[in-house]
């Protein structure tokens, strides 16, 4: 009973008002509403009979202990855990998100970055079942989380990515393919795949590395980000970069590139949208995989505490089925 505390210990603030409501029906019956001022006493027990003798007269004095054990169950009162299973997959996913400069078009509002962010909420939030990654990409990749079980985690890590975060501009999709599989074949697990979210161009070397992946075992996804009819791409300062004839570059999403690249690496494709039909696309559903081996291990458990709040409940039945049998008003 050392551990003892409540799982939902809100629910306790009731009770001061339970106790002021108990302490003001008391009084309203003790003055009967204030009408004892202006009627005779005698006038006042016809006037105002609750009935129900002795038995209803109990049963109004115990309502108040009847709610407030209520509110106990209801705050979860626990005092030891138990192990339950967790159904995770021995499985990783890397997402490699692009933050290079093109990634701030506007060709879909806010921005291809805004929106990508909160596209890779949405991921991480349907990537609880296996351990996730987080690498971003410019000309260089970066890590930004190595693989872990706690993909909500990473959601408030998202949120402050920019492409002010790379040091040196450009796009390098080859080079953060190989950075990120070799985050996932580090952590030691039997398979795993990589999500790219990007905008950018893939060279030749970047079909070569994700055609390497995929023979390894490691699919390569693509979620484009973008429209093919592009948009200008905005500077640090905000105005529109220009190109050597003096007029804004305008970065266009090169849809079938980009298509081959997911063919190469053996993975799905998918274009961005407001919906949640690309995270479909994008991550296959569990009875799709083809690995149902890579299920826990009996071993993996997780502890939580036992609400103890329903037996409480059986205290107040008694009281209940009082109710029917008494006329308490």
């Amino acid at each position: 009973m050392s551990e003892f505390h409540f799982i939902r210990p809100l629910w306790l603030l009731l009770i001061p008002f339970l106790i002021a409501l108990a302490w003001w029906w008391r009084g309203q019956r003790t003055t009967h509403g204030g009408w004892s001022e202006f009627v005779d006493e005698h006038l006042l027990a016809v006037q105002f009979n609750y009935g129900g003798g002795q038995s209803a007269r109990w049963l109004r004095r115990s309502a108040p202990i009847a709610a407030a054990i209520v509110i106990v169950a209801a705050a979860g009162p626990s005092w030891e855990q138990e192990k339950s299973q967790v159904m995770r997959l021995q499985q990783g996913r890397v997402f490699v998100l692009d933050i290079s400069q093109s990634m701030n078009a506007a060709d879909i509002k806010p921005s291809r970055l805004t929106l990508a962010r909160l596209k890779l909420v949405d991921l991480l939030q349907a990537s609880r079942d296996r351990q996730v990654g987080l690498v971003v990409f410019a000309a260089q990749p970066y890590v930004v989380s190595p693989l872990t079980d706690d993909a909500l985690t990473l959601r408030e890590t998202a949120a402050a990515l920019t492409t002010e975060l790379a040091p040196t501009q450009g796009a390098d999709l080859a080079a953060a393919i190989d950075y990120a599989k070799a985050l996932l074949q580090q952590s030691g697990l039997p398979g795993g795949e990589l999500i790219l979210i990007t905008d950018s161009r893939p060279a030749k070397e970047a079909l070569a590395v994700a055609e390497l992946s995929a023979t390894q075992g490691i699919p390569v996804s693509v979620l484009a980000v973008g429209t093919a009819q592009g948009a200008p791409v905005p500077a640090r300062n905000g105005r529109a970069i220009l190109g050597s004839d003096g007029r804004p570059i305008i970065v266009g999403l090169p849809v079938a590139e980009l298509k081959a690249l997911a063919k190469a690496g053996d993975g799905r494709y998918a274009e961005l949208q407001a919906s949640g039909v690309d995270v479909d696309v994008i991550l296959p559903k569990l009875e799709a995989l083809p690995q149902a081996d890579d299920l826990t291990s009996p071993d993996r458990s997780t502890a939580q505490w036992v609400d103890r709040g329903p037996w409480l409940l059986w205290l107040v039945l008694p009281w209940v089925f009082w109710v029917f049998t008494a006329r308490w008003f």
